[in-house]
Formats: C-alpha cells, sequence, structure tokens
C-alpha cells in the first residue's frame, strides 16, 4: 500500500465520520498516520540523496569545466551540426582569437579546405562511437597564419556532440624536417668525403707513376743521348704532384677551419691591378686577349681570400679558353661591388652549373688530365666565399663561354 492510498482512505474515512464512530476506527488511523509518517520520512530521504547526488553532479560539472578550461592542449565541443559550442583557454590561445569569435563557427572553418572531408569523416565515426586515431591536419588561426595540428575527438553525449582537441605540432615537424635534411646532407658530405678520397688517389698515383717511368727512363738512356725532353716531362709530372699536393691541403686547410677571415678596408683597385700583371702575361702566352676595368671602391672584407676567390676564377677561365678572351672587370651593385670575370671558352652545360663547385668535378675533361686541371679551383672559391660573406654565381652557354661574378662588401657608412 503506497502513500497517496493512505491518503485517500484517511479522507474517506474522516468524510464518513467514520474515525470517531468506533474505536476500531481509531486504531486504523492511528495506522495510516504511521505509515504516512514512514513513507514521509523515505520521502525526506530520498530527497536528500537526490539533493546529494545533484551536488556531486554539479561539483562533477565544475571540475570538468575545470580540467576543461585548464588542460594544456586545444580543446572545443561541436554539436550534432558542425558547429562550435565551448572552447578552452589553450584553444583561444593556439588559434589567436577570443572566445565569442570561436564559439558558434562551423568547425569546418578552422580547417584547410583540402582537409575537410577527411575532418568530416574523422567526426562522424568518432559521433558513431568508433575508435579513430589521432591524424594530420592543416589548420587555420583566425589571423590567418597556418599550423599543422595533431586531431583527436571522441563523443561527448547522447546529442551527438563530440570533444575535439588539436596539438600544434608545427615545432615538431619542422625539427623532423631539419633533422631529416642534416641526415641527408652529412650522408651526402660522406658521399661526397669517399669519392673525393677515391679521386684524390687516382690523381695523386697518375704523377707519381709518370715520376716512376721518367726516372726508369732516365737509367735506360744511351750515352750521350739528349735528356731534355724527359727532364721536361719530370718537370710537368713535378708541377701535377705539387699543384695536387697544393689543393688538398688548401681544402684541407679551409674545411679544418684553420683559415680565419681578417676583415678589413682595401682597394679594389690594388687587388685587380695584381690579378692584371699576374694573369695578362699568362693569358698573352696562350695569344688570348686579357682586358680590365673597374672603378676604385674601398672594400670591406679579407683582401687575401677575396684576391684568391678571383685568381681561382681567373686560372680558370684562361685555362679553358683557347681563343678569343678574358675580361676581368667591376661594377657597383647596392651595397656590394660585384666582380665578373667573362670568358669565350668552352662554357658550360647547364645540367652542370650547380655542380661545377663540387671536388673535382670539371668540365670537358672526364679522363682527368692533368693539364686540365684538379678540379678542386672553384670548390676552395665556393667554402671561401661562404667564410667571407661574399657572393658566388655563374652563367654560361655552351661552346660560347661563362661569367662567373664575385659580390663583396663595399665600405659602409658607419665605417666611414
Amino acid at each position: 500500500m503506497d502513500g497517496e492510498d493512505l491518503r485517500s482512505r484517511a479522507r474517506l474515512a474522516l468524510k464518513e465520520g467514520r474515525l470517531t464512530a468506533r474505536p476500531v476506527v481509531e486504531h486504523e488511523m492511528r495506522e495510516l498516520i504511521e505509515e504516512l509518517f514512514i513513507h514521509q520520512a523515505e520521502l525526506d530521504i530520498q530527497n536528500e540523496e537526490l539533493r546529494g547526488a545533484q551536488l556531486e553532479l554539479e561539483k562533477s560539472r565544475q571540475r570538468y569545466m575545470t580540467l576543461f578550461s585548464t588542460i594544456p592542449v586545444a580543446c572545443f565541443v561541436v554539436d550534432l551540426a558542425g558547429f562550435v559550442q565551448d572552447v578552452n583557454r589553450m584553444a583561444i590561445r593556439q588559434f589567436r582569437s577570443v572566445q565569442h569569435r570561436l564559439v558558434g563557427q562551423p568547425l569546418l572553418l578552422l580547417a584547410a579546405s583540402k582537409d575537410h572531408m577527411r575532418l568530416l569523416a574523422h567526426v562522424a565515426a568518432a559521433r558513431r562511437g568508433e575508435p579513430v586515431e589521432t591524424a594530420e591536419y592543416l589548420f587555420y588561426r583566425l589571423d590567418g597564419t597556418v599550423f599543422t595540428g595533431l586531431f583527436d575527438c571522441a563523443s561527448f553525449d547522447d546529442s551527438g556532440s563530440v570533444v575535439c582537441s588539436v596539438v600544434d605540432i608545427s615545432d615538431r615537424k619542422h625539427a623532423m624536417e631539419a633533422m631529416t635534411e642534416a641526415k641527408a646532407q652529412m650522408e651526402q658530405a660522406l658521399n661526397a668525403k669517399t669519392r673525393f678520397l677515391a679521386t684524390a688517389s687516382h690523381d695523386l698515383r697518375q704523377p707519381v707513376h709518370a715520376l716512376t717511368l721518367f726516372m726508369e727512363a732516365l737509367e735506360q738512356r744511351e750515352p750521350g743521348q739528349d735528356i731534355t725532353p724527359i727532364v721536361e716531362r719530370l718537370r710537368q709530372a713535378t708541377d701535377s704532384l705539387r699543384s695536387l699536393l697544393d689543393g688538398l691541403l688548401d681544402l684541407s686547410r679551409v674545411e679544418g677551419g684553420l683559415i680565419t677571415p681578417e676583415l678589413s678596408l682595401f682597394s679594389s683597385a690594388d687587388i685587380m691591378h695584381r690579378l692584371e700583371l699576374e694573369f695578362s702575361a699568362i693569358a698573352q702566352q696562350k695569344g688570348l686577349r686579357f682586358k680590365t676595368f673597374a672603378p676604385d671602391v674601398e672594400l670591406w672584407c679579407d683582401p687575401q681570400l677575396v684576391e684568391r676567390i678571383l685568381r681561382n676564377i681567373l686560372s680558370n677561365a684562361i685555362r679553358y679558353t683557347d681563343q678569343g678572351g678574358v675580361l676581368f672587370g667591376a661594377r657597383r651593385r647596392g651595397g656590394r661591388l660585384r666582380f665578373e670575370i667573362w670568358d669565350s671558352g668552352i662554357g658550360i652545360p647547364e645540367d652542370q652549373l650547380d655542380v661545377i663547385f663540387e671536388d673535382f668535378h670539371q668540365v670537358g675533361n672526364s679522363g682527368r688530365n692533368r693539364e686540365g686541371g684538379l678540379g678542386l679551383g672553384l670548390s676552395i672559391v665556393s667554402r671561401l666565399a661562404a667564410m667571407t660573406g661574399c657572393r658566388v654565381s655563374v652563367k654560361s652557354q655552351l661552346r660560347k663561354g661563362s661569367c662567373f661574378s664575385v659580390e663583396v662588401p663595399l665600405r659602409t657608412e658607419s665605417l666611414a
């Protein structure tokens, strides 16, 4: 018998006057009242339990809101229609916005268009309660900047809402890309070093072997035989060996950090005059024209290293030019003086313009003829230019000639 039945019986008894008619009725009334008190107590207990449950629910909601708000991961709640219902502080910070600008926005507005279909499928799977894995998407901040985010989501409630999280992994990706690039550069350096040692070994053996043969020829000569040709070849072999060793030692000093740029003011005319005296005679011996032109300006760099860079390029220009001539000039370009070395030589194929600065690389000398040089000159040029802050560039046309440019900083106003 429930409380409502007891109340109905009590009202009926009072109405009919039976509560005071007989002692039996009084007894039943007392039982009814006792039962009513019991049920009242039970209701009070249930109400107390309900209030306790409501209080715990509110505390739980507060804990959730605190956790949602302070968790160091960008989180937001997305409703069934795909609109953002709520965001936490980290999401506001990560998307560089304010709460009222994020809440009410479509989720797809925050993602790159190329990722929309994948993102929708990801959210739909989570809404159905299916297990989903984190995935990378491209996200747009409201200030227009872009970042790569690691996205995850899970079902939030029975209304179809989902809670989503986004972790900015742009720095991590950049670090990984840098590590990958560094690894590739290391492997490239190791491969280059292997090729370097193999080529150097080959090139060193050639003049040494030639010296051995010429020495044997001297020992086997007939009395009175003219040894001038043999001596000349011995000299050539010795020059090749000395040139190769000098190049290897120079390259080793540069790579080993034994050469340190010493910046100072110097005149462009002084360097060009010394190089003109040196190379005009060499060009004349080959029947080539050698002309120079340049303004006399003060430069701020290491004069010895700049002269060495230009000397290596001029040496190549004359070596690979058989007719015509070499033009050595300079002109101002902004805050720099650009030295230019033009030649009418064999030129450089377009597909080799990026590799001519590698160790032992030579154009038109696949047979490693020592008269064609060693292939270390431009390699040293590249390293010295990087050390001094000079800029080296090249343009060329096959069988018509080449132009190498070296840009050197001018004297700055602060040094005036």
